[in-house]
């Protein structure tokens, strides 16, 4: 019986965005809520929201960032709106203003090193590991009344066998496998959505696992997907609320 294992770090999205966004454009996405606000605000009109960002290089190092940003069912209007640098569930200085951006309950803009309040290379970093986020201010809540993170959407791709085992097991037929995956923000966290299929495996599958190890080195189980598996597919979506997360 085989042990399938899948090396894939989340963690190494930004890694790979930030080798890859200097030769073309980065797409993120927020989605705002009172949920992520900190503190979670009272409110009766459950208002909510939605962001579309592209990061593009402009030059070496350098990047801008464009932004369209729509609200709706606010308590009132806004008085303030601002990117922040924090990780989910922390507060952080406003690092640019985008009250001037909204006419009504939608702004659109730019983000470029050369603003004012410029988009340095340091808060690049910070926007492809999801530290800044989108918060909207009402009278009622002048703290934060919705607010969303902003995190990259990707997609990946794994390619399975036993040479990258560890240790390489010795198998009398040649089993291979793919998988794709699709990196995206919620309004609840990020999730990432995978289609994996294996094919010529020795024997049937008793446990699949995401594991948490550089390549060539063994790691700890971060999500168990065997119960994903049908047969020699396997499909789901891997969320930040999940029991393993």
């Amino acid at each position: 019986m085989r042990r399938i294992t899948l090396s894939f770090i989340i963690s190494m999205a930004a890694v790979l965005f930030a080798h890859s966004v200097g030769q073309a454009q980065t797409h993120l996405t927020a989605a705002l809520n009172t949920a992520q606000a900190v503190p979670t605000p009272d409110v009766s009109t459950r208002p909510t929201g939605t962001g579309t960002f592209t990061l593009l290089p402009t030059s070496f190092l350098a990047f801008k960032l464009r932004f369209n940003i729509t609200v709706t069912n606010l308590s009132g209007p806004i008085i303030a709106a601002h990117f922040h640098r924090a990780p989910a569930g922390e507060i952080g200085p406003v690092v640019r203003t985008i009250t001037e951006e909204f006419d009504g309950h939608t702004a659109s803009g730019i983000w470029s090193i050369a603003d004012d309040e410029p988009l340095t290379p340091e808060l690049v970093r910070a926007l492809l590991n999801g530290e800044i986020y989108v918060n909207i201010h009402t009278a009622a809540n002048p703290a934060g009344e919705i607010r969303g993170q902003i995190y990259p959407t990707a997609g990946f791709k794994a390619v399975l066998d036993t040479q990258q085992a560890v240790p390489a097991p010795t198998v009398s037929t040649t089993p291979s496998g793919t998988g794709s995956f699709v990196l995206r923000g919620t309004r609840r966290g990020v999730e990432l959505s995978f289609d994996i299929t294996v094919d010529d495996l020795s024997s049937p599958i008793i446990a699949a696992h995401f594991h948490h190890a550089p390549r060539g080195q063994t790691g700890p189980v971060v999500r168990t997907i065997t119960a994903a598996f049908n047969g020699n597919t396997a499909s789901g979506v891997w969320r930040s609320t999940d029991d393993e997360p």
